[in-house]
C-alpha cells in the first residue's frame, strides 16, 4: 500500500521533528549550567607580584573548597587599564568553572573575588559567565 503523497510528507515531517529530542543532549539531567570565567591578575599596586607559593595558597584555601567538584585553570598574559589611565600588563590565571546557576553558586564566585581582591591588593578579578551545555 503506498500513502498519498501529502500524507507521507506530514509523517516522514513528525518523525524528523523528534529526532533532534532523541540525539542531543539538551534535556540531560545536569540542569541549567553556566560557565564562569575569573581573570586572576598578578600584578600588585604596591610592587611585586603574586608569588607561585601565595597563588598555590589561594588555590588551595579559597578555590578548591569552594569548588570540589572541579575546575580548570590556565596560565595568560593579559593586559587592561587601570582606573587612573595606565595600560597594565602581567602574568594571569584563568579560572574556568562550570556550575549550576544558583545563588548558591554565585555567592562562592563573588565570596572568591573578593577574597583575591582583598588578599591582593586588586582593583578587580574579571569575571565572564555564558550559558554552556553539559554533557557527562
Amino acid at each position: 500500500m503506498t500513502l498519498p503523497s501529502p500524507l507521507r510528507i506530514l509523517l516522514l515531517a513528525g518523525l524528523l521533528a523528534t529526532l533532534p529530542a532523541c540525539s542531543t543532549p539538551d534535556a540531560a539531567p545536569h540542569g541549567k549550567m553556566v560557565m564562569s570565567e575569573l581573570y586572576f591578575g598578578f600584578s600588585k599596586p604596591s610592587g611585586g607580584t603574586v608569588s607561585t607559593r601565595e597563588w598555590e595558597q589561594f588555590l588551595q584555601n579559597e578555590i578548591t573548597p569552594r569548588f570540589p567538584d572541579g575546575l580548570t585553570i590556565m596560565d595568560g598574559a593579559g593586559q587592561w587599564r587601570t582606573r587612573s589611565g595606565v595600560i597594565v600588563r602581567e602574568q594571569t590565571k584563568v579560572l574556568r568553572i562550570i556550575h549550576p546557576a544558583t545563588a548558591g553558586q554565585r555567592a562562592r564566585i563573588r565570596e572568591l573575588r573578593e577574597r583575591y581582591m582583598e588578599l591582593f591588593g586588586q582593583e578587580m578579578v574579571l569575571e565572564v559567565v555564558s550559558p554552556v551545555r553539559v554533557v557527562f
